[in-house]
């Protein structure tokens, strides 16, 4: 039978709205009882209005929502739904704690910020004496290659030795993006090895707010020989761990034994 969407389906498939204009029908016909007209039709429209109710009982804002929904569950292991949820909620909370502060007049606002910019000092310059990191620069760029040769996935995305999973970003190059922060602190001599890469956000906890930073070098002392390992350590009131490769712990562990003798003799030139 033909329908107005340029379609033709079976009798029983057929919707009366869609019907052909002029197209003549009697809905007590003992013919289309006959073949059943309409019956398919009628059926899947009942079946999608229990669902219909269905979600609204389940406070879904359809079946199509309720379907998804579904889905999503049977992708998602329990665990990984809930740290979803998680994570959303604590964006939404987030969201929600920092408010949009519209001035009450932004024209006067804008005004005002205008001329306080204005006022603004200029940037200047002047020459000043200060001390230089001698080596710095060098060692900096010997633990940039050194790094990445021991903290790439499976996949070969650079890895946060705290995410343990990829940086957040690539540069143009095509390089994933990490600071190379000094990890076991105060040693006598600049050491390539004696680096962590991490992402931005824990590059900033390590440095800033790091409780364990006394502890560091006798937490790295204390670790066993020729394998990989965890590091627990808490950064900014929580407590983490850092991994370090097999070879990066016998690498850092040579630096400490080298540096331990350095301070029995004392400094380098100052016999």
């Amino acid at each position: 039978m033909p329908q107005t969407n340029g379609t033709f389906v079976t009798p029983a498939n057929a919707l009366v709205e869609l019907l052909p204009e002029g197209f003549s029908y009697d809905t007590g016909g003992e013919g289309l009882k006959a073949i059943h007209f309409g019956a398919e039709a009628a059926r899947q429209s009942e079946e999608q209005r229990e669902k219909e109710d269905i979600a609204k009982t389940a406070e879904f804002a359809d079946a199509n929502a309720m379907e998804r929904a579904k889905r999503v569950a049977e992708l998602l292991s329990e665990e990984e739904l809930e740290r979803l949820i998680a994570e959303r909620e604590r964006a939404a909370a987030t969201k929600a704690a920092v408010p949009d502060r519209i001035p009450a007049n932004p024209r006067r606002y804008a005004e005002k910020a205008e001329e306080n910019a204005k006022t603004a000092p200029d940037k200047e310059a002047e020459i000043r004496e200060r001390s230089v990191s001698l080596n710095f620069e060098t060692v900096k760029e010997q633990a940039d290659q050194y790094l990445p040769l021991h903290y790439r996935s499976a996949d070969g995305d650079m890895t946060c030795h705290i995410c343990k999973g990829p940086v957040p970003f690539t540069l143009d190059d095509g390089r994933g993006f990490f600071e190379a922060v000094e990890f076991v602190p105060d040693l006598m001599k600049r050491h390539f090895q004696n680096y962590l890469a991490l992402c931005p956000n824990h590059s900033a906890m390590y440095r800033h707010a790091n409780g364990s930073k006394d502890i560091i070098r006798s937490l790295v002392e204390a670790l066993p020989d020729n394998q990989a390992n965890e590091l627990q350590v808490t950064l900014a009131r929580k407590d983490t761990t850092i991994y370090l490769s097999a070879v990066h712990v016998i690498d850092i562990k040579a630096v400490l034994r080298a540096e331990a003798g350095l301070t029995r003799r004392g400094r380098v030139g100052s016999r």
